[in-house]
């Protein structure tokens, strides 16, 4: 190690120019991250659900939507909050990329119904409602189980409006900058019907929350971090430039951790855009121990050169032993099948390895270069230590016994610990996500959903009279099941068109022959 130190100190100038050269490149990574919220930052290539999510997708191209969710008591069948969907229908193209929507405000009416009432939708023209109108309409929406089962609340108090889009790039900024448009139009619409509750949910708006709580926490949470860093770090050190020179090589590392990431091309996901900060911890742990030492050496009257080269003999082997077993412990991360897991392993171990090369190449020489006015006096410990060695020697039986019936019962406490992959659990509660999530679980039961792709084996399979029978079936049984709220298939719907076609008698739910 001392061939090692005497190397460090002595090619110091010539270490920190190529770090300096390399982290410039590898920091310009950082314009090319992007972030993932799809299924492929659950499931990886290998894993076998994979290949039959890429199909469905392929076979069933979903166009992104974001829903507008409208609650108001005792339901949504008054005057104002039809008023506040009606003017979201004439609106949504203020969405950036809208296509189209869906809404009770287009419902259609079956054929029955509306030779009936005399219209095409189950809500005509507002001007022209009346009471008796309005009550007609809540009979028919609630006697409706398709509207009930996707669109609406039993008891009617609130009511969902789908906004089908297209954003323009189908990148980050893009879908950002979507979900702001639809905030934008929610906001003006709750100015305009300040007494109907208004919210939004979607996929590019929960990646809008988690993007706008990361600037959150650069912005407030990360400068109180730093800070009390920076002066837990002085006392310990008792210097103030020590305690800012590790903090700025550790941001550095994880600037060069996030440029790495980005230059191979590889996205952060809600996992492993984590990393970074447990990199932020290992950095200043690997150039704690160096300052610490060479501060040590200063304070017994060594020199600069000696106390440097003295901490790097004391370090080098434990920092490096720290490095390979954590990056080890990281990468075995690599078995488990989600990329989120893995992803946040790989990140660490990348940045481990870059702090490590930081610490040794740069560090020293920074830290060198420090005008030393005053010699530090590091916090002590060695007064503890001796206390706690004391403590052992007059105290161990008391001290085992004691510790095993801990260990013990937090062992037991292991059954505890529950799975759980809720990615909206992560949501702040004040949020719309979280109520819109929770009222879609209460009142609609349409919070979760599974698919599945039942194929026919033939060449326009799905209009043979037996397989579209045993799809019925399937379907039937799935919404038996106690997990299930509902179910919707291709096989209800041609039920209920041969229903509508038949006057709508009961007797004719049933798959056409």
């Amino acid at each position: 190690m001392v061939e090692i130190a005497h190397f460090l100190i002595r090619w110091r100038y010539a270490l920190t120019a190529v770090t300096l050269v390399l982290s410039a490149i590898t920091l310009y990574g950082v314009t090319k991250t992007s972030m993932d919220v799809g299924y492929s930052s659950i499931l990886s290539e290998a894993d076998p659900y994979s290949e039959e999510v890429e199909r469905a997708t392929a076979d069933f191209p979903a166009t992104p939507s974001v829903l507008f969710a409208f609650q108001t008591k005792p339901d949504v069948f008054q005057r104002r909050a039809l008023e506040a969907m009606d003017a979201l229908n004439q609106r949504f193209n203020e969405v950036e990329g809208a296509i189209a929507m869906g809404s009770l405000m287009n419902s259609r009416l079956n054929d029955v119904q509306a030779e009936i009432h005399n219209r095409d939708y189950l809500i005509p023209e507002l001007e022209e409602l009346t009471d008796g109108d309005i009550e007609i309409i809540r009979r028919l929406a609630l006697d409706d189980d398709d509207l009930v089962k996707s669109i609406l609340s039993p008891d009617g108090d609130m009511a969902l409006a789908s906004v089908k889009f297209s954003p323009l790039t189908d990148d980050q900024a893009g879908r950002l900058s979507v979900a702001r448009s639809v905030i934008t139009l929610r906001d003006s619409l709750r100015e305009e019907y300040p007494d109907i509750e208004i919210y939004v949910l979607g996929g590019v708006l929960f990646e809008l929350e988690s993007y706008n709580a990361q600037i959150n926490d650069q912005k407030l949470l990360m400068p109180l971090v730093i800070g009390l860093g920076i002066i837990l770090l002085w006392y310990c050190l008792r210097s103030l430039a020590y305690a800012v020179t590790l903090f700025a090589v550790a941001f550095a590392t994880v600037g060069l951790t996030t440029g790495s990431w980005g230059w191979l091309d590889i996205p952060f996901n809600q996992i492993s855009s984590l990393g970074p900060l447990v990199v932020l911890v290992v950095a200043i742990a690997d150039g704690i121990h160096i300052v610490s030492v060479y501060a040590q050496g200063l304070h017994r009257g060594l020199d600069r050169m000696t106390a440097m080269h003295e901490s790097l003999v004391v370090n080098i082997q434990p920092i490096t032993l720290a490095t390979i077993t954590t990056s080890m412990g990281f990468l075995s991360l690599n078995y488990c099948s989600s990329p989120g897991i893995y992803g946040f392993g790989n990140v660490i171990a990348l940045g481990v390895v870059w702090a490590y090369v930081v610490t040794l190449a740069f560090l020293p020489a920074f830290i060198l270069w420090l005008p030393t006015n005053k010699v530090p006096k590091p916090l002590g410990v060695a007064g503890f230590i001796e206390k706690v060695s004391e403590l052992v020697a007059t105290r161990g039986n008391l001290l085992f016994y004691v510790s095993s019936v801990i260990i013990i019962a937090t062992l037991a406490m292991l059954p505890l610990n529950k799975l759980d992959f809720d990615r909206y659990s992560f949501v702040d509660e004040d949020s719309d996500f979280h109520h819109v999530m929770e009222a879609l679980r209460e009142k609609i039961g349409n919070d979760q959903s599974l698919v599945y792709s039942i194929e026919s084996g033939e060449y326009y399979g799905i209009t043979q009279t037996e397989f579209l029978k045993q799809v019925d079936e399937f379907s039937k049984w799935v919404e038996t099941q106690p997990e299930a709220s509902f179910v919707r298939s291709y096989t209800d719907y041609l039920r209920a068109r041969n229903k509508s076609e038949h006057d709508d008698d009961p007797a004719w739910d049933i798959l056409p022959e």
